[in-house]
């Protein structure tokens, strides 16, 4: 992994999202990773640490991440770009197609937003 911790198990049959989508059938200890991830992202973005992470973590998992991050006010600091290369990376051609990855992956924006931004509130 580069020399990058990744923020979930090392186990990555314990961390893949069921086939039926991500977010809403994740389990709650998978979620609450990745809203760490996250939040630790807010403050210092690094993005070798999001293609890590691709090691234990769903790619589209990830992408679908990368591009919601990429296009939500609170990541205004300029990573906006950064974000959606590495979605890009992670998932070839899932810039301009989020709409399609989430629904694919059935990422729940609202709720995966909500989380996160009530952690970041603490």
């Amino acid at each position: 992994m580069n020399g990058v911790d990744s923020p979930f198990s090392s186990n990555p049959q314990k961390n893949a999202a069921p086939s039926r989508g991500l977010f809403y059938y994740m389990d709650r200890e998978s979620e609450q990773r990745l809203i760490d991830f996250m939040c630790s992202q807010y403050q210092s973005f690094d993005a070798e640490s999001w293609l890590a992470c691709a090691a234990d973590f769903p790619k589209d998992v990830l992408a679908a991440a990368a591009l919601f991050m990429g296009g939500s006010y609170w990541m205004g600091n300029g990573n906006e770009d950064a974000l959606y290369s590495v979605a890009e990376k992670l998932l070839p051609d899932s810039v301009g197609h989020f709409s399609e990855l989430v629904q694919r992956t059935k990422f729940d924006c609202s709720k995966f937003g909500n989380t996160l931004n009530e952690r970041l509130r603490k």
